[in-house]
């Protein structure tokens, strides 16, 4: 799959009142790969909003070139992230996602799974309704993954919240290692969600839209009977006219 070069993103985010507005460039990409994740597809003009730190006031950005530059740059990640995970191919995340020298998540490691688990609890609702409750491997997947981005954020609170969760977990590096394969997997089960829904859909349409044989209602109703309208005249002087 080609990757998306993210240089021109980062000039963008050295922009201060770009930042006033999204906060940071990589919670935006791991909203929108959780977003691209998910079983239902997501217009971009419902998603894009939920990246600001203010949703109301929205990308209130003067500068409208660059608000462009943003919107087609935001835009070209999801495509990266959907073609990847609608044709099975791993998704190449950006190589600022690492741990530091002493083992420790980088902030921009951090950003990221901080947006992604955002997006996931926005899209919960879909993934709650989707996802079947005896798929338990799908399950699974989804909550290991969430579990260690959640553990990317703050490790000791997992630890002191979930210890036994904590104690199954794999160590850090192991966690980083993995986390492309989830989130590819991830990614790959809400398209396959996406697409029996749609099937669902489509033949629940294709029912409704079978033509019924036309019944005359009146074939059976004589002159001085009462009107089928529920008028409670008399056929022949309402309806009947």
């Amino acid at each position: 799959m080609p990757t998306i070069d993210l240089s021109t993103l980062e000039n963008c985010f050295e922009n201060q009142s770009v930042k006033d507005v999204f906060g940071s460039l990589y919670h935006s990409l791991g909203f929108i790969t959780a977003v691209a994740s998910a079983p239902e597809k997501v217009p971009a003009k419902e998603w894009m909003p939920q990246l600001c730190l203010n949703n109301e006031a929205g990308m209130d950005i003067e500068d409208s070139e660059l608000a462009k530059t943003l919107s087609q740059g935001f835009v070209k990640w999801w495509h990266t992230c959907d073609l990847a995970f609608e044709h099975s191919h791993p998704l190449e995340l950006p190589a600022a996602l690492k741990l530091t020298a002493e083992g420790k998540p980088e902030i921009e490691l951090v950003e990221f799974s901080t947006g992604y688990l955002d997006a996931y609890r926005w899209l919960s609702g879909s993934w709650q309704q989707l996802l079947p409750e005896e798929n338990e491997q799908a399950s699974r997947s989804v909550a290991l993954l969430n579990i260690i981005l959640a553990k990317f954020i703050d490790e000791e609170k997992i630890a002191r919240e979930e210890p036994e969760l904590a104690g199954q977990l794999p160590n850090m590096q192991d966690c980083l290692s993995s986390m492309p394969k989830l989130i590819s997997a991830v990614g790959m089960l809400g398209k396959d969600l996406a697409q029996e829904q749609s099937a669902v859909h489509t033949s629940n349409d294709s029912d409704s839209s079978k033509i019924e044989p036309y019944i005359n209602e009146q074939k059976s109703v004589g002159r001085n009977d009462p009107c089928i309208c529920g008028s409670g005249k008399k056929f022949k002087k309402c309806c009947l006219h």
